[in-house]
């Protein structure tokens, strides 16, 4: 069974330590930055540009890359107004039970003449605590494809301009 096949480009600059083959029919599209996808929110293409350029600048976008990472910038968005919700609301809402009330129906008062509060019987996560850990671990799974943790980071070495292509080919007579 094993992971997810890694793509080739990530597979050479970690050096190969698998020692598999190579896929040499593998899409090879123009590492080139994609358009921003109009559908984004506004916050999320506030994360489009934050990262874009370095993503561009070390060769892990491609001009077919926006949506997976726009979905990341969208999931970024996601957590962020999650967890702003959260910070205000917290992360529980009570479920209330019966209001006390006398023999008539009447609801009870306290010594100030305020109705007494009906009861908490339950504490309930707000939708947003799972919506927030849902986007959390969508975006440590995409960082990951696009090498932006410091764990993928260590699995990847970046070479000069040309000398991937000449890794490639070493790598492929190795193989034969």
């Amino acid at each position: 069974m094993g992971g997810r096949p890694k793509p080739t480009k990530l597979k050479l600059l970690d050096g190969n330590p698998g020692k598999r083959p190579i896929n040499d029919n593998e899409p090879k599209p123009r590492p080139v930055r994609p358009r921003c996808p109009s559908w984004l929110s506004k916050n999320a293409k506030k994360q489009w540009k934050k990262r874009v350029s370095a993503l561009e600048r070390l060769g892990l976008l491609t001009e077919i890359d926006d949506v997976a990472y726009a979905l990341l910038c969208a999931e970024i968005d996601q957590f962020i107004v999650s967890d702003e919700f959260i910070q205000q609301k917290g992360i529980y809402f009570a479920v209330r039970g019966k209001q006390p009330a006398d023999k008539e129906g009447n609801p009870l008062l306290d010594g100030d003449g305020k109705t007494i509060p009906a009861p908490i019987v339950n504490l309930i996560p707000f939708p947003q605590v799972a919506m927030r850990n849902r986007a959390l671990q969508n975006i440590k799974s995409l960082l990951a494809e696009f090498g932006m943790t410091p764990a993928a980071r260590s699995r990847i070495s970046l070479t000069a301009e040309g000398e991937e292509d000449e890794l490639a080919e070493i790598l492929r007579r190795n193989k034969e």
